[in-house]
């Protein structure tokens, strides 16, 4: 199904399926999703704005011609998705995805690519990591506590300041090829 030209304000979707459809110049603003599913979804210029996910799936999703401002990911599915900032020729459109400001707390991100986002100080507290890529990511003050970060991979990302537990660093280290002594 093709959804087209329309805004939205703080408005409620609960258990929707959305499955393969596709967003065109969609905008959201403080919308609530409630396990909706997402999955395969497409969406062209479109926008959402203080908006909350709530154990929603959105599975192999292409976020490169999408704005993402302050929403809340938290407890959602967010496999196999890639977020970037679509090329373009226009010299003056933004070269990274600004998602400073958003929560992935609780979430399952695994097998999902950032490349060139900024993530200044989102939570990735307590998610799954597993084969996530960050290329070229600001994930300075960012927070991973108690996430899996098996076979994670920061590859260019600036990270001063990013909290990571042991946990965390250890799995990082061995990602790395580094072993652990007696």
């Amino acid at each position: 199904m093709i959804h087209r030209g329309k805004d939205f304000e703080n408005q409620t979707f609960k258990s929707r399926e959305y499955v393969g459809d596709e967003f065109d110049f969609m905008h959201f603003s403080e919308c609530t999703f409630q396990y909706c599913d997402f999955s395969g979804s497409i969406f062209q210029n479109s926008s959402f704005w203080n908006c909350r996910f709530e154990e929603c799936k959105l599975n192999g999703i292409d976020f490169g011609s999408t704005n993402i401002t302050g929403c809340d990911f938290s407890g959602s599915i967010i496999k196999n998705s890639t977020f970037h900032t679509a090329p373009s020729n226009n010299k003056n459109r933004q070269k990274t995805l600004d998602l400073a400001g958003c929560k992935f707390t609780n979430t399952n991100l695994e097998r999902s690519v950032f490349y060139s986002c900024n993530l200044n100080g989102v939570s990735f507290s307590k998610s799954v990591v597993v084969q996530t890529v960050f290329e070229e990511c600001n994930l300075t003050k960012s927070d991973y506590t108690a996430s899996e970060l098996s076979g994670a991979n920061f590859i260019k990302c600036k990270t001063k300041g990013t909290i990571i537990d042991i946990g965390g660093a250890i799995t990082l280290a061995q990602n790395k090829g580094f072993t652990l002594g007696e």
